[in-house]
C-alpha cells in the first residue's frame, strides 16, 4: 500500500548558499523561522497530523516476505501514482509513504531537515530548476558506483548534465525528457503567414529579425487583435533554453550577463515587435488563450499536449500543428529521481528508479500510463517507442518531432546551485519589460544583476 502524506510547507525566502555557509545558514532558519508544519514530513515516522492521509492496498506478498517501506518526496501524482501501482505488483511487499512538497518548497524542506537531524525520504526528487541546488548538498547516493553501475553511454548527452553532480558523478536519473518545440494553431498561421506545414514554418522563421517582423505583419494585418505569443513566461522558456553554457564560469563567478544578457535582449525585440501578450503565465487567461483565435504560437513541451494543449482546446481537434523552431529547440523543466546516501531500503529504493526509467515494463507503464518517455537510450532502437501520430495535431508524428528530431540534438547546461536564484530573477525583469515597454534591455540587465548580488552576497555575479 502507499500512504499520501500532504504537507503544507511554510514559503520562505529562496536563497542559494555556498556549501561552507550551509550548516551556519541552517541554524539561523531553525531558531528563527522553522515552522512545525514544515517539519511534519520529515522522517519516516511522521504522523497525518495537519495533512491529509490516503491508503491504497497493495496486495500480500506471494513470497511471504517481510513488508519494505519506501519514502518518497514528491509533487508529481500524475507520475508517481500510477507508477507505484505498476511497481507493486512485481513488488507486492512494498509499500510507499509518500509526503507531498510542493517543488519551490523542496529545496528549503530539505535543508530543514538535514539541519534537525532528521530523517530523509528514501525517496529524492528534484526540478531541474533547483537541480544544481540540491545535487550540491551532500545527500545523494551515488550511482555510478556498485552496485548500480550507471554509465554515461545509458543515457542521451543532452540529460547527462542535469544528472550530474559538479565532480561529475551521476547522482539521479530524470523521469522523463522535456524536449520542447513550438505548438500552433493552423488556421491563424495559414491566414497571416500564409501557410500551415510545419517544414515552410520553421523555415520562414530562422532567427529573431524573421520573428519580429512576422508580428509586425500580424498586427497589421488583425488590427491589433492577434500576436504570435500569449506570455513572456512561455517565450522566456524558449528563449534562455537555446542558451547552453553554464551560469558560473571557469574563474568560478556566477555570469548572469554572459548566459542571459542575450535572452534579455530577444525578448526586448519581440516585445517591441508586439509578439508577446501580457497575459499572466498559467493563469485562467493563459489557460483559455489555448481555445481562443488570439495567438499563433505556443512553445510547449512534450508534457504540454496532454497537460495544457488538448484539455484547453477540447474542440481544437486537427488544427494544431508543431515545428522545430529557431535554435533547435529546447528543454522545459524536468524531474528526477535519486537515492538518500543514509536509506536504509536502497536495493529497493533503486529497484523502483530502474523500473520506472530503464526496465521495458515500466517504460512501457510510463509510456501508456502518463506519457513520459526516459533518458535511457536503449528503448529508442525501436522507432515505435516514440512514434506518435496524433490526430488533434493533423495526423502529424509529433512524437518522432520531439524524440528523434529534437531531444537527441539539445544541449543542457551544466546545473549549478544558482541556477534557482537566476532562473526567479530572469522571470522578474522579463515581465518588467512586458509591463512597461519603456524599460530597455540594458536597464533590465542592470536590474537582474542588482538583484542577484542582494541575492547572493557572497559571491562574484557578472
Amino acid at each position: 500500500m502507499f500512504f499520501v502524506m500532504i504537507v503544507l510547507s511554510k514559503k520562505g525566502q529562496r536563497r542559494n548558499v555556498e556549501m561552507k555557509n550551509l550548516k551556519k545558514i541552517l541554524s539561523l532558519v531553525l531558531a528563527g523561522t522553522m515552522a512545525l508544519t514544515v517539519l511534519a514530513g520529515c522522517g519516516n515516522d511522521a504522523d497525518d497530523s495537519g495533512g491529509k492521509k490516503e491508503e491504497q492496498g497493495a496486495a500480500e506478498s506471494s513470497k511471504g516476505g517481510d513488508k519494505v517501506v519506501l519514502s518518497y518526496w514528491g509533487w508529481d501524482s500524475n507520475f508517481y501514482k500510477p507508477m507505484m501501482e505498476a511497481f507493486q505488483k512485481k513488488y507486492p511487499e512494498v509499500e510507499f509513504e509518500i509526503t507531498e512538497v510542493a517543488s519551490a518548497d523542496y529545496v528549503t524542506k530539505v535543508q530543514q531537515c538535514i539541519a534537525s537531524g532528521m530523517e530523509l525520504p528514501d525517496i529524492l526528487v528534484s526540478e531541474a530548476n533547483y537541480r544544481g541546488q540540491m545535487l550540491s548538498i551532500d545527500m545523494w547516493e551515488d550511482l555510478t558506483k556498485e552496485p548500480y553501475n550507471l554509465k554515461d553511454d545509458m543515457f542521451f548527452d543532452s540529460y547527462l548534465n542535469q544528472m550530474k553532480n559538479a565532480d561529475g558523478k551521476i547522482m539521479c536519473v530524470d523521469q522523463t525528457v522535456c524536449p520542447s518545440a513550438f505548438a500552433y494553431k493552423r488556421d491563424l498561421a495559414k491566414q497571416y503567414l500564409g501557410t500551415d506545414d510545419p517544414d515552410k514554418l520553421a523555415a520562414m522563421l530562422p532567427d529573431i529579425k524573421a520573428f519580429c517582423d512576422a508580428a509586425e505583419k500580424v498586427q497589421t494585418e488583425s488590427g491589433g487583435s492577434v500576436k504570435l505569443f500569449s506570455t513572456i513566461g512561455a517565450v522566456a522558456e524558449w528563449l534562455r533554453g537555446k542558451e547552453a553554457a553554464s551560469l558560473v564560469n571557469d574563474n568560478g563567478d556566477v555570469d548572469f550577463t554572459g548566459k542571459y544578457k542575450q535572452t534579455i535582449e530577444d525578448a526586448c525585440q519581440l516585445r517591441d515587435a508586439g509578439a508577446i501578450d501580457v497575459i499572466e503565465q498559467w493563469s485562467a487567461q493563459d489557460n483559455a488563450a489555448y481555445a481562443q483565435s488570439n495567438h499563433i504560437f505556443f512553445p510547449a513541451a512534450n508534457w504540454s499536449l496532454e497537460f495544457s494543449i488538448k484539455p484547453n482546446d477540447p474542440d481544437g481537434s486537427g488544427n494544431w500543428g508543431m515545428f522545430i523552431p529557431e535554435g533547435n529547440s529546447f528543454s522545459w523543466g524536468g524531474t528526477a529521481m535519486g537515492i538518500s546516501k543514509e536509506s536504509k531500503n536502497k536495493e529497493m529504493a533503486w529497484n523502483f528508479i530502474r523500473f520506472c526509467t530503464m526496465e521495458d515494463e515500466g517504460i512501457q507503464v510510463m509510456k501508456e500510463k502518463v506519457d513520459y518517455y526516459t533518458p535511457y537510450k536503449a528503448p529508442y532502437d525501436n522507432p515505435e517507442y516514440t512514434s506518435k501520430v496524433d490526430a488533434y495535431f493533423a495526423d502529424q508524428d509529433v512524437g518522432k518531432l520531439l524524440y528523434q528530431d529534437i531531444m537527441p540534438k539539445m544541449k543542457i547546461a551544466q546545473r549549478t546551485e544558482y541556477d534557482g536564484v537566476a532562473s526567479e530573477v530572469l522571470t522578474l525583469v522579463l515581465n518588467n519589460i512586458i509591463a512597461d515597454e519603456s524599460v530597455t534591455s540594458e536597464q533590465a540587465l542592470t536590474q537582474a544583476l542588482e538583484e542577484m548580488q542582494n541575492r547572493l552576497p557572497d559571491v562574484v555575479v557578472k
